[in-house]
């Protein structure tokens, strides 16, 4: 495993097929909760620099694949969530020791809400993720909250889209370093998920062993 993963990354530039396919896999799994932080932004950073230095194909596949992405991952928990029922879900987000307000707040807000109102409460801080959940619970049509969350990732990839492409644009040149970007993407990936990994085993182990002394 350790050999094909120094393969890919020797072999990862931002016009391999890898590349887009790690994208589209740091989108899903940061729509469902696994946190890659800095990651995505920088992301679409690098796809805005790369529609200004020209490379139109690869800037608006990089976009493309992000949006489809943070798509696929919200609904994934939307349909989940949908066909678990509410007990189940707030069972296991008491579980990871989330908020309970957060779901409340989303509810709240999924009453009678609109496309545009799905989207605009996504891009608070803390809800993307309670909102995916509760609309399946709440069973708000699928269109709708679609739509809301397409409208919410097109003003996400928008402002970090135009602030690249500002940096693209800008005299100083950054090229030599944008080069390695997606290397150091799947670099920080790898050592993420190692480190998210890690921190699950070490909190199996401690229930497994606090469960063995109350027997």
């Amino acid at each position: 495993m350790w050999a094909q993963l120094t393969q890919i990354f020797s072999h990862i530039s931002y016009d391999s097929p890898h590349f887009p396919a790690l994208v589209f896999l740091i989108n899903l799994l940061g729509e469902t909760g696994v946190p890659f932080p800095l990651v995505m932004e920088g992301v679409l950073l690098f796809a805005g620099y790369t529609l200004a230095q020209g490379h139109l194909a690869v800037g608006l596949l990089i976009l493309a694949v992000s949006l489809t992405g943070s798509c696929t991952g919200a609904n994934s928990l939307y349909w989940a969530s949908r066909v678990a029922g509410k007990p189940l879900v707030v069972r296991v987000w008491d579980a990871v020791r989330l908020k309970r307000s957060w779901l409340h707040s989303a509810e709240t807000r999924l009453s009678r809400a609109t496309p545009l109102e799905i989207g605009v409460a996504r891009l608070t801080p803390g809800l993307a993720l309670p909102l995916s959940l509760t609309s399946g619970v709440l069973r708000v049509p699928w269109l709708k909250f679609t739509l809301g969350v397409a409208l919410s990732e097109l003003v996400w990839l928008g402002f970090f889209g135009a602030v690249g492409f500002a940096v693209g644009v800008a005299p100083v040149d950054v090229s030599p370093l944008i080069v390695y970007f997606p290397r150091v993407v799947f670099a920080l990936v790898i050592g993420l998920g190692v480190v998210k990994l890690g921190r699950l085993a070490w909190q199996w182990f401690a229930s497994r062993r606090t469960n063995r002394s109350l027997v």
